[in-house]
């Protein structure tokens, strides 16, 4: 059951990845770019309510679920801050490749607080997850160094890590049950976030914002239908898997398949190194799970 879980949220995660490249393709910023947010978080809350509701799985939250769901919200809203000032600082594959290195913390977690085994060949595994990170998401030759690059895209990489904690530490306490309650709350938090600052930025360039079609806000609709499964898979996978199995397998398996389907659904070719870092992830994904 955990792994077809983990499959259904690496899939979600692809899902997403292609969807906020749509997002991102068409230059969102501001106003409009919180407003989806808004959108993409409130569809997500109200999905898990109902889904919650039908499974009787809504409880009345405890302190814990009511804390680290705000949290999560907290971090998700700062980290996906830091991510974009980053990408607009710097360039995009390298920078995708300083974030990703976040799931080293919730392995670091896993294993020192929670007791989790890694065995050696675990280590190699992850090693390598490091290494096909390195060719997938590797830079472009010519690339200038910036001190607020680095800073920014290491704080965007410690809030995806801070995020996966913050899913563990739910999933490991005694308010485990209440893991709809908790991701409901984080998703509503998230909206209620999104809302203030687009409330914000859309009184300082209230000239410049532009109304979305019908066909966009279904686009979004099905945007948060996708952010609600992969909420409640991740968090659920978060209780059943160790942080070493769950965390390289659902983002490099998430990254090859974008790889993969970024080939055939929007043509773009893979180049030699994601070719090899294609590879590696594979090996590396084998090792993990197989030992």
């Amino acid at each position: 059951m955990e792994y077809v879980l983990l499959a259904i949220a690496t899939l979600a995660s692809t899902t997403k990845a292609l969807a906020w490249k749509k997002i991102g393709s068409q230059e969102q910023k501001g106003a409009r770019l919180h407003l989806i947010n808004a959108m993409i978080f409130l569809v997500a809350a109200l999905t898990v309510l109902i889904v919650g509701l039908c499974m009787k799985e809504i409880l009345l939250p405890s302190g814990i679920t009511i804390l680290l769901g705000v949290l999560y919200a907290l971090f998700s809203a700062l980290t996906q801050i830091a991510y974009i000032r980053a990408m607009g600082m710097g360039e995009a594959s390298i920078t995708q490749l300083v974030y990703s290195l976040g799931i080293l913390l919730p392995i670091a977690y896993g294993a020192i607080f929670l007791k989790e085994g890694i065995s050696p060949m675990q280590y190699v595994g992850v090693a390598l997850v490091t290494l096909a990170l390195f060719f997938i998401a590797s830079p472009r030759s010519g690339g200038k160094f910036s001190f607020p690059w680095l800073f920014m895209s290491l704080l965007s990489a410690c809030g995806s890590g801070a995020i996966a904690i913050t899913q563990k530490m739910h999933q490991s306490s005694s308010a485990k049950v209440e893991l709809q309650t908790f991701v409901f709350i984080s998703l509503i938090f998230s909206a209620i976030i999104s809302i203030l600052m687009y409330f914000v930025s859309h009184k300082k360039n209230a000239s410049s914002y532009k109304k979305m079609d019908k066909k966009y806000v279904l686009f979004l609709i099905f945007c948060g239908l996708c952010i609600a499964i992969l909420n409640l898979s991740t968090s659920m996978c978060a209780g059943l898997l160790p942080s070493v199995i769950q965390f390289p397998v659902y983002n490099i398996g998430s990254m090859v398949l974008v790889g993969v389907l970024g080939y055939f659904l929007m043509k773009e070719k893979l180049t030699r190194s994601k070719l090899i870092g294609f590879g590696i992830g594979c090996v590396a994904i084998l090792l993990i799970g197989l030992f």
